[in-house]
């Protein structure tokens, strides 16, 4: 009687353990989700940002937040294309053939 009392009590403490984990990784899993959707927004905003300083000639500013942009958002292409058409606005092409050539890929 005790040694299947002991079973019973150990799957039910293994059950709750496995439980607990799961949970546990559901809840980091959400967690992950809404700080991605979180970049997501900041990377977004330092795209519109850096479409401002464009406007006002202000290229080095505008690369700068194009580069946090892109830092946040690796598969920002947007912001890859906009560094491209500011390099081609200050004569360098070659830098932004270079940029256009990383949003493609």
């Amino acid at each position: 009687m005790k040694l299947k009392l002991h079973k019973t009590l150990l799957t039910l403490a293994a059950l709750s353990i496995l439980g607990w984990q799961a949970h546990a990784q559901g809840v980091e899993g959400k967690l992950k989700e809404e700080t991605t959707k979180y970049e997501q927004a900041n990377a977004e905003f330092m795209l519109i940002e850096a479409e401002k300083f464009f406007l006002l000639e202000d290229y080095e500013r505008a690369l700068a937040f194009l580069d946090k942009s892109i830092e946040v958002d690796k598969k920002n292409h947007a912001a890859y294309f906009k560094k491209a058409e500011i390099y081609l606005a200050q004569n360098k092409p070659e830098d932004g053939l270079k940029s256009i050539k990383e949003a493609i890929n």
